[in-house]
């Protein structure tokens, strides 16, 4: 499985390769939105993990903007505040809401997502 790790701190960019990576996945990394858009546009990824509050775009800005141009990647919008999210663009965005403290159950989720797009 291929996934894109995308948020802007270092810690947690690489904790997050790492737990994918040890489970075999190809894991590519974005330090920020507009990498994340960036290498959303050039390759197929299996499912996406976003953080929210990546300068200068955020997690949900780069899933509406992928969606608006037709991408069916799953994404993750990977947060500690999921009181303060646009709930109607998240349902929009067919985006997966998941808190940070939840990381055990992330490679779960990648591959149900994942799984729920390929028979797509």
């Amino acid at each position: 499985m291929k996934v894109l790790v995308a948020d802007d701190n270092e810690d947690v960019r690489f904790m997050m390769s790492t737990l994918l990576e040890f489970r075999g996945w190809v894991v590519h990394t974005a330090t920020s939105g507009q990498e994340a858009l960036t290498l959303l546009g050039a390759d197929h990824y299996d499912a996406a993990v976003l953080d929210q509050t990546m300068p200068p775009l955020s997690g949900l800005e780069v899933a509406s903007i992928r969606r608006d141009a037709g991408d069916q990647t799953p994404f993750v919008l990977w947060t500690g505040w999921t009181s303060e999210l646009d709930r109607d663009e998240i349902t929009r965005c067919r985006v997966v809401v998941m808190d940070k403290s939840d990381v055990n159950r992330l490679p779960a989720m990648l591959e149900s997502l994942a799984a729920g797009n390929a028979s797509r």
